[in-house]
């Protein structure tokens, strides 16, 4: 006899969660957002600023991008995912996620080129896959529910 799924302590994902559970990952999905915001205002104002002693593009949009990550880093560990995992189990993972999002995002836009796509669709499909691929990342392997994974 088919019996449906109920929710169970310690399972993960939105087919078994409560009210509760899916309210819980839509504000987390929220601050995501709020802070990837915040990160590319951030990366923004640090892209304005060095351009003005280096006229460089990709020497500045590299160095712009590392220095935004520490904020990135204790805002999406401390806000969105309200982690107190390890800093040293969770830092170079997040900056491995941060490298493979660097690098994917580079692919997307250099494929885009040789294929002579508008750069609208490019930058559209980094906004979309880039971020989405980031909060699996950092929801599944950087800062995991304490219930779901160990630290």
């Amino acid at each position: 006899m088919f019996q449906p799924e109920r929710h169970r302590p310690g399972v993960t994902g939105l087919a078994g969660a409560t009210d509760s559970d899916r309210r819980a990952q839509v504000l987390k999905l929220v601050r995501f957002g709020a802070v990837g915001l915040s990160s590319s205002l951030l990366y923004g104002l640090l892209v304005s600023a060095l351009l003005r002693v280096h006229d460089g593009l990709i020497t500045v949009h590299c160095v712009a991008y590392a220095l935004a990550i520490p904020y990135s880093y204790f805002a999406q560990r401390g806000f969105t995912f309200r982690s107190s995992r390890s800093h040293k189990v969770s830092f170079p993972r997040f900056l491995l996620t941060n490298i493979f999002s660097f690098l994917l995002s580079t692919g997307i836009v250099a494929m885009a080129a040789a294929l002579r796509l508008p750069a609208a669709i490019a930058v559209a499909a980094v906004i979309i896959i880039v971020p989405l691929i980031n909060y699996l990342c950092l929801n599944a392997w950087v800062f995991p529910d304490r219930t779901s994974a160990p630290s």
